[in-house]
């Protein structure tokens, strides 16, 4: 996401440009007949990347193009990223099942589409069998890392760290030790702060970018978060690295957890058992708020949810009936959802949701007006309304008790009541 823009890749062919205010597209290309496997935005949203199994693609945010690159004779794109400014855009790219030395990292000028550097990790003491399955760019554009995973060994993994401010930016600035994850691994950076996260299965470790002395590099702290072979993780970190979260399913039944730490010394914050596959995880640049994704493979995707984690309370916020890829804005108080489902179980778009801290109901009298005289019963009316839920009750306080409001028209924003003076005191 891109501050209040947000682009999506779907496998029909298709990427598109949002604003949160609105369901229509600013813009959609459509690549028929080729599915799109990343897609990535600029800061200010006026680049587009998408990739596709033979090309990369860069686009204004009108949907023409500014520049693409034949990658066919590379290999299969798997990940992008663009810098803040979109000078720099950085693309993994998979060499192919016949290459053992599968992974290669791309380097190209945002601007002009020219490429800087092409990387093969494996020179560089990662094995060679490894997939580069995400890459990010720090904010201030000096950081790429890269999470590899190991196509003969599931769970296996590496961290790729290039420093885009040296003189030699392609040879990595350290190789991490592999991790390993048994079928699981992810990984993040902290875009604002030189740390980054790794969670193996339900193993996390989290990290500062300095170069090692050792190749085993010690983490500044690790925390088992489950004991449990974990089917699939997610991961992340705000970008100050002041909090990360992760979110994992059981191998060996239909459930798993979902964890907030404080990176400051690893403190478990929160923590709560998920019923669900399929999780996903995005946790807000600020580190105010989690999003928590689960849905139920084995039913066809016919239920799910997101949980909203809130810093300030340190529990559940809000769930949405919705599932899938989730990502927040920088403060969390807007949440995009990539698919899910309506409250009929039908597939809905791609979603926008405004989540905003719980405002007090409001109630007016409107009559009797002010200096109005009554003997014995004293007739009142008014409106009231809530904008986070439904009016259940409207209760009127005088100096005696309470009396409840009818509603008019079936309607609690307009209601009335009368008050038997007798009982004021």
């Amino acid at each position: 996401g891109a501050g209040s823009r947000l682009t999506s890749g779907m496998t029909g062919g298709c990427v598109a440009m949002f604003l949160w205010q609105s369901p229509n597209p600013v813009f959609k290309a459509v690549f028929n007949d080729h599915p799109v496997e990343a897609v990535a935005i600029n800061d200010d949203g006026s680049m587009i990347a998408a990739a596709i199994p033979d090309s990369l693609m860069v686009m204004d945010r009108s949907g023409q193009e500014l520049w693409s690159y034949d990658i066919e004779d590379i290999g299969y794109p798997r990940s992008l990223d663009f810098d803040v400014s979109g000078d720099f855009l950085v693309a993994s790219v998979d060499a192919g099942v016949g290459n053992r030395s599968r992974g290669r990292v791309l380097l190209f000028d945002g601007h002009s589409g020219g490429l800087i550097w092409i990387d093969n990790p494996a020179s560089h003491g990662v094995p060679e069998a490894q997939i580069i399955r995400k890459i990010q760019i720090s904010n201030d554009s000096r950081w790429l890392m890269a999470a590899a995973i190991s196509a003969d060994l599931p769970g296996m993994t590496n961290v790729i760290v290039y420093d885009l401010l040296s003189p030699t930016s392609s040879v990595p600035h350290y190789v991490s030790e592999i991790f390993s994850g048994n079928y699981s691994i992810d990984a993040d950076l902290a875009l604002d702060s030189e740390n980054f996260i790794i969670n193996a299965s339900t193993w996390l470790e989290y990290h500062d970018l300095s170069k090692p002395e050792t190749k085993e590099k010690e983490p500044l702290w690790e925390v088992d978060g489950g004991g449990y072979w974990a089917l699939s993780c997610r991961s992340a970190v705000s970008s100050d690295g002041a909090i990360a979260a992760f979110h994992s399913a059981s191998i060996d039944d239909v459930s798993g957890y979902a964890r907030v730490y404080n990176c400051s010394d690893g403190t478990e914050l929160f923590s709560m058992e998920t019923s669900f596959f399929a999780p996903e995880l995005d946790v807000s640049a600020d580190g105010t708020r989690v999003a928590i994704s689960e849905s139920n493979l084995q039913d066809t995707y016919s239920n799910g949810r997101v949980l909203i984690w809130d810093r300030q309370i340190n529990d559940i916020f809000c769930e949405l009936r919705t599932f899938g890829p989730v990502n927040l804005s920088e403060t969390g108080d807007i949440l995009f959802t990539g698919s899910g489902r309506d409250d009929e179980l039908t597939w809905s778009q791609p979603s926008f949701y405004l989540l905003m801290d719980n405002e007090a109901p409001m109630c007016d009298i409107l009559d009797p007006s002010t200096g109005s005289t009554a003997t014995s019963k004293l007739e009142m009316s008014g409106t009231a309304a809530d904008i986070d839920s439904d009016l259940v009750k409207v209760e009127i306080s005088y100096p005696g008790g309470l009396v409840s409001a009818a509603p008019q028209d079936n309607n609690l924003e307009n209601w009335r009541t009368t008050l038997d003076l007798s009982t004021v005191e």
